[in-house]
């Protein structure tokens, strides 16, 4: 069962505190997608990373890398990062390490606190980890079969989840599941979609961007906490973005009636990492 999307997922992140001795320490975990690359091939794992921040030591912060599967070893291992520094950004912080050390990692956390990601470079082996859930908001244009484009920016609408799947990961079909909250691609009363979802959609990083495409998706949504197909579909659908930052959507979005009519509307997205990004005002309509 697919884990639909909810503004409340936006809160969804596990986070510990602990307050003694005079310290202001903080301390959490997330799941995570490894990608490690080195001159003897790529490798993706699943697992998890350890945060411990330090407030009243910027310096002596870390993540432990828990899981982690490096090309050319056939077991999965752990790496902790430490004494790292600790910075604050515009919308959350960042974790580097310091300009001596020999493993270079640099953590962003920006945005919706599940969408952390970190780079590192651990001796010959380049690592990229980004949380397995990511949310993003949206600035979608939508253009309908008359012509009539409705662009849609507001934070409420058309909220977007990646979520990688762990059962494929170490396969050739290794996949993502797509979520759509209050998708909502035209105009008029019956305009909002409920929450639905397409699923097993493949996908590859190369370099620093995570890849996805397909050709025809079938759209689930929930009813009675059951999944059930929907009236919709998507179709050519393609996706692409530089991990830890916005992505860049396509696809057609098709109606289906009871009579088997369909509409297609060409949707164009973008999917930002953070929410000052997109406007807070309403849809757009152009005839």
């Amino acid at each position: 069962m697919l884990k639909y999307l909810s503004f409340a997922a936006l809160s969804m992140f596990f986070m510990t505190s602990c307050d003694s001795g005079g310290s202001n320490t903080q301390e959490f975990s997330m799941s995570m997608l490894f990608y490690a690359t080195s001159a003897s091939g790529e490798a993706y794992s699943i697992g998890d990373a350890e945060f411990h921040l330090d407030y009243s030591n910027a310096a002596d912060c870390s993540i432990t890398a828990n899981k982690l599967l490096v090309p050319g070893m056939g077991n999965t291992t752990s790496v902790k990062y430490d004494n790292l520094v600790l910075s604050g950004t515009n919308s959350g912080f960042k974790l580097s390490s310091s300009s001596q050390a020999t493993t270079k990692l640099v953590c962003g956390i920006d945005g919706p606190w599940m969408n952390t990601t970190f780079t590192a470079k651990d001796a010959n082996t380049d690592i990229l980890a980004m949380n397995r859930a990511q949310v993003f908001y949206s600035i979608t244009n939508s253009v309908a079969p008359d012509g009539e484009t409705v662009t849609t920016s507001q934070a409420d609408k058309n909220l977007f989840q990646i979520q990688i799947n762990e059962a494929d990961i170490n396969t050739a079909n290794r996949s993502i599941n797509f979520l759509m909250a209050n998708a909502e691609f035209k105009s008029g009363d019956d305009a909002v979609v409920e929450d639905v979802a397409t699923k097993n959609i493949k996908f590859k990083i190369v370099g620093d961007r995570l890849q996805f495409s397909a050709t025809e998706l079938p759209v689930y949504k929930r009813v009675s906490d059951q999944e059930a197909l929907s009236a919709y579909k998507i179709l050519n659908l393609s996706g692409t973005g530089k991990v830890g930052g916005d992505y860049s959507v396509s696809f057609v979005w098709r109606e289906i009636d009871k009579d088997g009519n369909t509409a297609d509307y060409q949707v164009q997205t973008t999917l930002k990492n953070v929410l000052s990004s997109t406007s807070t005002g309403g849809n757009t309509n152009n005839n």
